[in-house]
């Protein structure tokens, strides 16, 4: 296929019409739906590995930019496609998904107590248009004391199992944060506020009258 790279038609806003989401995170499908845009998921299958020659951010933005490209095929130059990669690190340490309960037990028993950063890294492409953005957001997270029968008890609901760092802010793990410096939905999976600003500069977006 073809593409139009005349730039006066690349500078100009079009309607965003669609997003391709490269997760199957329930959680991102929901924040990227108060962009008012019509949602399509397609999952990566990438290695989430992180390289030892990099560092956390650069790492997070590898891994997001992949999974993008991944997603990315000759059917949809047109689409915008977003991925994203979240930890939880903690004096360097990064806290992806608990393999075991025991891991997750382990994860927030370092984590009780502390101050530790959420880190997002996000790509946005789209190929027709040449648009290529990647950048992270951080947000510092602060947990009180947890008793040992707390991590057992929030363990034992399954609720950590999926989750960057072994919790969730928008679930339970929510009785644990005393505060938050910073994005709110960062630390659920995607910092909406910075993507939003970000299509702006390319395309025509109204969420607030939008029926999506």
């Amino acid at each position: 296929m073809q593409i139009n790279n005349d730039k006066a038609i690349l500078e100009t806003k079009i309607s965003l019409d669609e997003i391709l989401l490269a997760s199957a995170s329930p959680r991102r499908k929901e924040i990227i739906h108060l962009l008012g845009v019509p949602v399509k998921i397609i999952p990566s299958s990438i290695d989430e590995s992180f390289q030892t020659n990099l560092n956390i951010n650069d790492n997070l933005l590898r891994i997001a930019d992949n999974k993008t490209k991944d997603a990315s095929n000759e059917q949809n130059l047109y689409s915008t496609i977003i991925g994203a990669d979240t930890v939880v690190v903690l004096n360097d340490i990064v806290y992806g998904k608990p393999k075991n309960n025991e891991d997750a037990k382990r994860t927030l028993l370092s984590l009780s107590g502390t101050k530790h950063e959420v880190i997002t890294g996000v790509s946005i492409l789209n190929r027709a248009r040449n648009i290529n953005i990647t950048f992270t957001e951080k947000t510092t997270v602060h947990f009180r004391e947890l008793s040992e029968q707390e991590i057992h008890g929030y363990v034992m609901s399954s609720e950590p199992m999926d989750k960057a760092g072994s919790y969730a802010i928008q679930g339970k793990a929510a009785l644990f944060v005393s505060k938050i410096e910073g994005s709110y939905l960062n630390v659920v999976g995607l910092p909406i506020n910075r993507i939003y600003n970000e299509l702006k500069k390319h395309f025509i977006l109204n969420p607030f009258t939008s029926g999506d």
